[in-house]
């Protein structure tokens, strides 16, 4: 009895061990990871987040052993620019210190790695090239967030 309870010891300490290192980022790492690499807005032309009003943790999913990563669900307020893509555009926009930003809300879902010398990386399940993949996103049911 008592050689059993010394074999299963150590195995109860590493499960119990391996599950502390399954919560994945804190809510603090999240928030500034996302502040500091922010999604592209949900717009149907190319734009950025120009500024950042909030940033709020909607859900956290179990890690995925296959990608890697700690999915994370967030909340992003703000305000959204236009983004120049090439030289023609210019002369179309006019004065971009004078141009209004337009406010945009919306949840984007973030993959959270650590690197190998335990720093958090964010990205997204996008291209950052621009937001053509959200054009060929099949549309939502009324009821759905």
């Amino acid at each position: 009895m008592r050689r059993r309870i010394v074999l299963t010891g150590p195995l109860l300490l590493t499960v119990l061990g391996c599950r502390a290192f399954e919560r994945g980022p804190s809510e603090d790492v999240i928030l500034a990871a996302v502040r500091s690499k922010p999604p592209a807005p949900p717009t149907v032309g190319p734009t950025y987040l120009a500024d950042i009003n909030s940033v709020e943790v909607q859900e956290r999913g179990r890690y995925n052993a296959g990608g890697s990563y700690w999915p994370v669900r967030v909340r992003v307020k703000g305000s959204a620019k236009i983004k120049l893509t090439n030289v023609f555009q210019l002369g179309l926009l006019g004065d971009r210190a004078k141009e209004k930003a337009e406010p945009v809300d919306f949840v984007e879902e973030a993959r959270f790695v650590q690197d190998d010398f335990a720093r958090w990386r964010v990205t997204y399940s996008y291209t950052s090239d621009g937001p053509r993949w959200r054009l060929n996103e099949p549309e939502r049911s009324p009821g759905a967030k």
